[in-house]
């Protein structure tokens, strides 16, 4: 039985469950009392009766749609309310997100100035390319490794990274990077 009213609350129907046992018991006491649309099938059924009891129906289930109207907007409301909330959270968090991304990005702009290695066109692209078939090997990968299999610094290899990212498209980080270094972001292949 516990069982049961429990799957009844998860649902949400407790109330309509109750509503209809009241109704039930008012229906069973006023037949245990007595009351009868007719009292005998011998005699002519009594319309004002049947009438009488048609207008109460309609009168509870006007009852019950304007409960149910309400009930059910306000749930509406609430729900819309939850959805902006969550709206407003992800927004936020992705702005913060990106920009701890811009701080690292002007970080490593700053170390590479102080170190800048000059890289032709071909040997750039040579290198994507060995980039990109190591990430299609690995699936998923960090910065360190991608640095220690071109055998270039991690500042280099990130500014290298973030060009393929933004510029070619080839590849993008992936998971939550706000809190990690250069080293440890992942890496995959943009499908």
């Amino acid at each position: 039985m516990k069982e049961a009213v429990h799957k009844l609350r998860k649902n949400g129907l407790y109330k309509v469950a109750i509503a209809v046992l009241a109704a039930f018991f008012v229906v069973c006491t006023l037949y245990a009392l007595g009351f009868r649309i007719t009292y005998n099938p011998n005699i002519i059924t009594d319309w004002t009766a049947v009438g009488a009891v048609g207008q109460w129906c309609s009168i509870v289930s006007s009852i019950f749609v304007v409960y149910l109207s309400t009930y059910l907007s306000r749930k509406f409301e609430q729900k819309t309310k939850d959805i902006a909330n969550s709206n407003r959270a992800s927004a936020e968090f992705m702005s913060e997100v990106e920009k701890k991304i811009d701080e690292k990005i002007k970080l490593i702009a700053n170390m590479e100035g102080k170190n800048k290695i000059v890289l032709s066109e071909q040997e750039e692209k040579d290198i994507q390319q060995r980039i990109v078939s190591y990430i299609e090997i690995s699936i998923v990968t960090t910065t360190n490794k991608i640095a220690k299999y071109i055998d270039k610094p991690i500042h280099e290899t990130f500014s290298l990274l973030k060009k393929m990212e933004v510029r070619e498209k080839s590849i993008i980080h992936i998971g939550d990077n706000s809190n990690l270094a250069i080293e440890e972001l992942l890496w995959k292949i943009n499908s």
